[in-house]
């Protein structure tokens, strides 16, 4: 929070051209609070599915002001419940001032919303997507506070290309956002790691996002570049690798992914009340245990869906995802060699989603994932083991002002 505080003050104290006074009636206020619901026939997701859970909930309100016609300035704090994740925890989600000099390069400091991917940006947002849950195999949940923000600057800018295409980037600078008191990144590494986090150490985060509308009318095409590391304090467990080291559970060791790199590739097509998307993922990092044993980390994920407004009220929507921690064991076999079931390597889902807007303020929402595979489902929510197919059902209600 103090990063955030010096940042503020000196982008405003060096840029702002005249003197300026805050408005309290000029303060824009908007936020959010949804209400889901998930039950699964077979595996945990996320939660305890199995039982059915309410454990899924999303909280948000935001202030922002237009101190001068170049410079606003805007917070918001959000909470969120996803099983272990969140808590319902209040964070400050983003608190950014930006200054926008020309329309091809302003100037953003504070915790600075990370434009990640097509979707990233606008995740929490659920009146401007059709699905509950986005694609995991691109916007995983338990990632989430790892690629939302960081604690740094950036510059961002429209630049016009030729008579119809424009080019829209950010590019930000500075340290990771990560709390292991609410979970998140933390489960998603002892989900593949044998380790358990006890810490995190915020490293520096490289973010370069880039969109291209194209001049073809509703096609749009984007990139997104992260580059980081990753620092943490950790248990071992009683694994046989580590054992195979000579390394007892439960002792401190050090944790470290070196390298990281996010790699993100978007398309969108417009036409009328029909949207195409598709997205990939790339991850890849070389991860250390105790300064000794290395293990490279190479993953992929990727999606196409369909959505359409078949009236104002209502609209529809599909896609299909699949998702590899390693994507050149694809089929497991180094599981099978661990005496595992092989479909821990991958997870695919099929998603059908419908969504009813009532009135401005109120949308209602319902999803079924047909999902084969088990590689993003957490192993500690599941101890009695984990089936190759299973089917979950969500629904949402949203209220947003």
């Amino acid at each position: 929070m103090k990063r955030i505080c010096i940042l503020f003050t000196v982008l405003m104290s060096v840029m702002t051209e005249t003197a300026y006074s805050f408005d309290i009636n000029k303060t824009d206020i908007h936020g959010f609070v949804s209400q889901g619901f998930m039950v699964s026939d077979r595996n945990n997701y996320y939660t305890e599915t199995e039982d059915g859970s309410f454990q899924f909930n999303e909280m948000g309100i935001n202030f922002s002001n237009q101190i001068t016609e170049r410079l606003r300035v805007g917070v918001q704090f959000f909470a969120r419940d996803l099983g272990k994740i969140g808590n319902n925890e209040p964070a400050v989600d983003w608190a950014v001032a930006d200054y926008r000099w020309q329309d091809w390069l302003g100037l953003r400091a504070g915790r600075i919303k990370n434009r990640y991917g097509f979707y990233g940006y606008t995740r929490d947002a659920d009146m401007l997507r059709t699905s509950i849950l986005l694609p995991q195999s691109v916007y995983f949940e338990s990632l989430r506070e790892s690629t939302n923000s960081l604690d740094g600057a950036g510059i961002y800018g429209y630049v016009p290309v030729g008579d119809s295409d424009s080019i829209d980037y950010q590019i930000n600078y500075g340290k990771q956002v990560i709390d292991t008191k609410v979970g998140g990144v933390d489960d998603f590494i002892e989900n593949h790691i044998p380790v358990d986090i006890t810490d995190f150490e915020s490293q520096e985060l490289l973010l370069i996002s880039v969109e291209w509308n194209t001049r073809i009318k509703g096609l749009r095409l984007g990139g997104t570049m992260a580059f980081s590391e990753f620092e943490a304090d950790a248990l071992t467990t009683s694994n046989p690798i580590l054992r195979a080291y000579g390394i007892p559970p439960n002792m401190n060791v050090s944790f470290d992914a070196n390298d990281a790199e996010v790699t993100v590739f978007s398309a969108q097509y417009v036409w009328n009340d029909l949207v195409f998307d598709a997205e990939y993922f790339g991850f890849k990092a070389d991860a250390v245990i105790a300064e000794a044993i290395g293990q490279k980390i190479d993953g992929e994920g990727y999606y196409a869906g369909i959505s359409y407004r078949f009236a104002e009220w209502f609209e529809a929507g599909a896609y299909y995802s699949e998702a590899y921690f390693d994507k050149s064991d694809k089929e497991g076999k180094g599981y099978e060699m661990m005496g595992k079931p092989n479909y821990l390597a991958w997870q695919k889902e099929f998603v059908l989603s419908t969504r009813f807007d009532i009135g401005e303020n109120w949308t209602l929402k319902a999803e079924g994932h047909f999902i084969n595979g088990a590689e993003m489902m957490f192993l500690a929510d599941n101890p009695e083991g984990l089936d190759e197919n299973s089917f979950m059902f969500a629904m949402k209600a949203t209220f947003s002002f």
